[in-house]
């Protein structure tokens, strides 16, 4: 792969990036129930969520690699796919506290 220009390194502080994890829940898996079953909410969040964040804690190496090669092309590649596991990590993050069970929205109900 050609380097069409070298890559500023102190521009990309990837070394200090932590490592995504998953959110612990703030209710069980069946606290959604009737609205979402507890086998879906499971999957989701222990499968569909967990494989954004295995992806992205997966590219980060790759990306610390090709930044001290100074390989752009696969840099802007690699920052492409960081950019959309990271962001469905944050965005299924919000997700999961935006949900809450029926009981806890009792006094939006009323309204």
């Amino acid at each position: 792969m050609r380097t069409f220009w070298k890559v500023p390194k102190k521009f990309f502080n990837v070394s200090e990036l932590q490592k995504a994890v998953l959110p612990k829940l703030d209710y069980n898996y069946e606290d959604l129930e009737p609205v979402l079953t507890k086998e879906i909410v499971e999957i989701h969040h222990t499968k569909h969520h967990q494989a954004y964040i295995d992806n992205y804690n997966r590219l980060i190496p790759q990306l610390q690699d090709a930044i001290s090669k100074g390989e752009t092309e696969k840099i802007v590649n690699l920052t492409k796919d960081i950019k959309f596991n990271g962001g469905s990590h944050v965005n299924h993050s919000i997700y999961w506290k935006n949900l809450a069970p029926i009981k806890s929205n009792f006094l939006f109900l009323l309204f």
